[in-house]
């Protein structure tokens, strides 16, 4: 570069700058042009925002790949439970995905048979629409208040030869409830209705549904058997409610204590629903006349006559042979009834049914608790039930 250059100047000052400024400058400009480079590609990368959240993974994963095939920037994140995508596109990508029946709650319907082809076997279409059908009832229970997720499991068994011979249809129905949820006993006796007319040979008595706890909502082996019906089922019904209360209670507590989902609670309750009623007398002092009555006969006159004794042939009004007396007579005969009462209080008590009886509480801690904390626990379960 010749000395005319109009860079000659300010490479003459650099070279006259020490070697700490030259270094510290060229960091500076380094700097400056990254900065500037970051500007320019975030000015240019799409602005994402999350579309869907609380996905199952085979619903992240058919939305991944829907979005590629479609060209759409997306990203995965929450462990695979949420995509985002353009803010610019989101209505329009929910509507292609809903065309294509994304997100299916993490589970198939009977849209498996749409590409189904003309090889497949029997054992193929069996199984094929066991999953449709299980798919299609567990989307019909996530649109319940209180539900954010179900999954359904069907045993259909083979057809056998002979009716008695014949094993019966099952059905196990799991809930993710929504935090904060809880079913009535009306919406659960509605997802087994639900299910048992929705399978063939399906009975109410073949269904179980738990919640993601474990805690068993329904159970049609003792809820519809002859032993659980009228009252009997109200009783197993109004136990489990008071399970599950308790139950609520002490994870609420725990939750402040240990932190939420550190623990484990399992309450098992007895009830006594029999009606007892206990009658107790009770007997005063001293004595209260309750009644009296008192009858006086009078005859005063001549001539008195006894006569024989009535009922006798002599006295029957044709034969008055008596007695006789002469001058004045007189006849007076007094008789007096008293009844006497001691005085009786009589109290009945009727104990109202459905007293606990018998009351067991398991708590799991993970091994983060200490011995210290443990002592706290006890005491707020304790206080808690």
């Amino acid at each position: 570069m010749g000395k005319g250059s109009a860079l000659a100047p300010i490479l003459d000052r650099w070279n006259q700058l020490p070697q700490s400024r030259q270094i510290a400058l060229g960091a500076l400009v380094a700097g400056a042009v990254v900065v500037l480079y970051l500007v320019f590609v975030s000015s240019r990368s799409p602005n994402l925002v999350v579309a869907y959240s609380g996905l199952a993974p085979e619903d992240s994963a058919a939305i991944a790949d829907q979005l590629e095939k479609d060209g759409v920037p997306y990203e995965i994140g929450g462990g695979g439970a949420t995509v985002s995508v353009p803010a610019n596109k989101v209505a329009e990508v929910r509507i292609k995905l809903a065309q294509a029946g994304l997100p299916s709650g993490g589970s198939v319907g009977f849209e498996i048979f749409d590409n189904q082809g003309f090889g497949t076997t029997d054992f193929v279409e069996k199984v094929n629409y066991r999953r449709g059908l299980e798919g299609e009832l567990a989307r019909s229970i996530n649109t319940l208040d209180g539900v954010k997720g179900s999954r359904v499991h069907i045993v259909l068994p083979k057809d056998a030869l002979f009716k008695e011979d014949q094993k019966a249809t099952t059905a196990s129905v799991l809930l993710q409830l929504k935090p904060g949820a809880d079913l009535t006993q009306d919406q659960v006796h509605g997802i087994a209705n639900l299910v048992s007319n929705s399978v063939e040979g399906l009975d109410r008595a073949g269904i179980t549904i738990v919640d993601e706890t474990g805690h068993v909502l329904f159970d049609g082996a003792t809820m519809d058997s002859p032993f659980a019906s009228g009252a009997t089922a109200t009783q197993m019904e109004l136990q489990r409610q008071y399970e599950l209360a308790l139950q609520r209670d002490v994870e609420s507590t725990l939750a402040k204590v240990v932190g939420y989902g550190r623990s484990a609670v399992t309450i098992r309750a007895r009830l006594n629903f029999d009606t007892v009623t206990h009658e107790e007398d009770t007997f005063g002092e001293g004595v209260q006349v309750r009644s009296s009555s008192s009858t006086t006969e009078t005859y005063t006159g001549s001539n008195l006559t006894v006569g024989n004794i009535p009922g006798t042939g002599a006295n029957d009004g044709t034969d008055n042979t008596g007695t006789g007396g002469s001058g004045n007579s007189q006849y007076s005969r007094t008789e007096t009834t008293t009844n006497n009462e001691i005085p009786r209080t009589t109290t009945s008590t009727i104990k109202a049914p459905g007293s606990l009886e018998k009351l067991s509480v398991s708590v799991v801690l993970d091994d983060s608790v200490t011995a210290a904390q443990e002592t706290s626990i006890t005491s707020a379960v304790a206080a808690a039930v």
